[in-house]
């Protein structure tokens, strides 16, 4: 949904939000909780002031400045916790109409003209065309100033609009059919820092969830977050990290398995720097060698699969012999 300055969106939000909270039963609006805002640089919070509009859906109105007061920022904002009570729908311009269907919104899908409305007026077109109750409206995408088209991905009630327009490499955020919400791959690069988000108390990265919905993500130290370098402990620390999120998660997502935890440590990571799925032909050599002669022994002869998981677990730095990068081997011991 599209506007051409700031105010105009922000006032376009506001009086779209407004509009809605007139139909919504007072009895509905059970209190949500939201974490306060966390201003950026050298702003501070003026004040924050929460709305419930229907369960699981809080408008918040932010207003930031600097100490010495001479730079006021209003902001709104909204959260939508999982669960709520809301669901996601994007609109264009001429697209909702009074006394339009799903068949013949599909029909003017495949010509709909570019031009602007102000999100209030569209969240009004929206309700007489779908009987549908508009709790809040914002803009949604970038734009063409001179053509009025949207950049990147436009899909509405399951009609592609369009995927491009010069705007391929954003990211697209999606609800998917069974409720969750995705943000799909836009050549941007998720780098899972397990250490860190524990030392920093950050939270648990859903890598589990990420890697399903086919994002692409590797591993990462994090050297000011983190506090190890080894990438065999980068590994074995997101596979526990994986394991903690399973719990806090009632048992849902499966935790990383060691071969998954190798790839992201590995091979996903030097993807990014053109090399092909693991050792493929044509790349130069990038590995270690391993030691592993002074490991525990274990209770029953080992397969190969077996002695790589104990290695990736137990491997200390006097256990790595010899070092190969770009086809040369650069350490020896």
């Amino acid at each position: 949904m599209k506007a051409t300055r700031f105010a105009n969106r922000a006032w376009a939000f506001v009086l779209a939000v407004l509009m809605t909270l007139t139909l919504i039963a007072p009895q509905a609006l059970a209190a949500n909780t939201v974490d306060p805002v966390k201003p950026a640089g050298d702003k501070i919070i003026v004040s924050q002031t929460d709305y419930t509009l229907v369960e699981g859906v809080t408008e918040s109105d932010v207003f930031l400045n600097t100490k010495e007061g001479n730079a006021q920022i209003a902001g709104f904002m909204t959260t939508i916790a999982p669960g709520a009570k809301a669901t996601f729908k994007a609109s264009y311009n001429g697209y909702y109409t009074e006394g339009s269907t799903p068949a013949s919104r599909k029909d003017k899908a495949a010509n709909l003209a570019w031009s602007m409305e102000r999100t209030t007026q569209q969240a009004a077109n929206y309700v007489k065309a779908t009987g549908g109750n508009v709790i809040m409206a914002m803009n949604g995408d970038y734009y063409n100033m001179q053509t009025l088209q949207p950049t990147g991905y436009l899909i509405m009630e399951g009609n592609v609009i369009q995927t491009g327009n010069g705007g391929t490499w954003e990211p697209y955020f999606a609800v998917l059919k069974d409720g969750s919400y995705a943000i799909r791959d836009a050549g941007v690069v998720g780098v899972h820092c397990g250490d860190s988000n524990v030392n920093i108390c950050s939270g648990i990265c859903p890598v589990r969830q990420m890697v399903n919905e086919g994002l692409w993500v590797t591993l990462g130290s994090d050297i000011a977050g983190g506090a190890q370098l080894p990438m065999y402990k980068v590994i074995t620390m997101s596979i526990r990290t994986s394991k903690a999120r399973r719990v806090t998660d009632r048992w849902h997502p499966d935790f990383l398995t060691v071969p998954e935890g190798y790839y992201l440590g590995t091979t996903s990571g030097h993807k990014y720097f053109g090399a092909g799925d693991g050792f493929a032909v044509g790349d130069k050599l990038h590995a270690v060698v391993i030691d592993d002669g002074d490991f525990p022994e274990a209770a029953h002869a080992l397969n190969v699969q077996e002695r790589f998981e104990r290695a990736i677990y137990m491997t200390h730095r006097h256990n790595i012999v010899s070092v190969w990068s770009d086809g040369r081997e650069v350490v020896r011991r």
